[in-house]
């Protein structure tokens, strides 16, 4: 599945048995989550600038919200878009999405016959799967929540360093220098 196969089967399949004013959940799929208002890989800065500075840069620069192509053209049709949080039933819908491509691959099913191929693969699913799955989102999120904290320790202490080339070069001379005359004054 692609972003241009997934954003066809919107128009085709799914826009036009949706009830009006319906609301859609999606996952996070890559092909459900092309953004098009991405963060810019570049902020045009002074040299000087402090880090106080470059953050507010950042935080000026950064989109409030996520815009997906996907939700733009469920909305453009008066839907409503509920995304799923990251790995939410992610498990469960791959296992449910896999059992369904193997019946329906070119995705033209009609969309009675996809709700109810949908329930009897969901209906197929034991507890015991939904239970490991639900325990590894949960070990997941608190790998996560540790390595987030270490992160944001990390970030703090960050120091970020804005010279031009003449003066790293004088730098790295000085800084060479004096190591040279360390060693002369071991011998």
């Amino acid at each position: 599945m692609n972003s241009n196969i997934s954003e066809k089967w919107a128009r085709e399949k799914l826009i036009p048995n949706l009830p009006e004013n319906a609301v859609v959940n999606i996952d996070n799929a890559p092909y459900h989550s092309v953004q098009i208002n991405k963060i810019p890989n570049s902020i045009i800065h002074s040299p000087g600038d402090l880090k106080v500075d470059l953050l507010q840069l950042v935080k000026l620069n950064t989109p409030k919200f996520k815009t997906y192509k996907f939700d733009l053209i469920l909305q453009e049709h008066g839907f409503k878009v509920l995304r799923l949080s990251p790995y939410q039933c992610v498990y469960i819908w791959s296992d449910i999405k896999r059992q369904i491509r193997i019946i329906n691959p070119i995705a033209d099913m009609d969309m009675n016959k996809l709700l109810r191929e949908t329930e009897q693969a969901r209906n197929k699913t034991s507890n015991d799967r939904w239970q490991s799955y639900c325990k590894h989102v949960k070990k997941f999120e608190l790998k996560y929540l540790e390595k987030d904290a270490i992160i944001e320790e990390m970030c703090e202490s960050l120091q970020i360093s804005l010279m031009d080339d003449k003066e790293s070069d004088i730098e790295y001379d000085s800084e060479a220098t004096i190591s040279a005359e360390s060693e002369d004054d071991n011998i």
